[in-house]
């Protein structure tokens, strides 16, 4: 009925959250690299609780982690520090398409 993935699949998949345990324990990680960090996670988890190579205990899994990522990501929205972030990120780019303007 279902058909195993690989082993090196597997390894794959494991592989994706000892790399965002390590960029997470490591260095504290600034703002701009966090995001992207759980997007990526995100669209591993999204892939692996829909592929019917996994066994449905393993889906399920996966879903409930992408659901308390989500959950982490969300808040990101209501942080000050995200805030500050995205509203300078904000001004710093129509800073630099203006500049590219009066520069043409």
């Amino acid at each position: 009925m279902f058909k195993f993935i690989s082993a090196s699949d597997s390894l794959i998949k494991e592989q994706i959250f000892k790399q965002a345990t390590l960029f997470f324990s490591g260095k504290t990680p600034n703002l701009s690299k966090v995001i992207p960090a759980m997007d990526y996670i995100d669209r591993h988890l999204a892939s692996g609780s829909v592929n019917m190579a996994y066994l449905p205990s393993i889906r399920a899994s996966m879903l409930i982690g992408k659901k308390l990522l989500n959950k982490y990501y969300n808040l990101t929205d209501v942080s000050e520090v995200y805030r500050i972030a995205m509203g300078m990120f904000v001004l710093f780019s129509s800073f630099i398409v203006k500049l590219n303007f009066n520069s043409s």
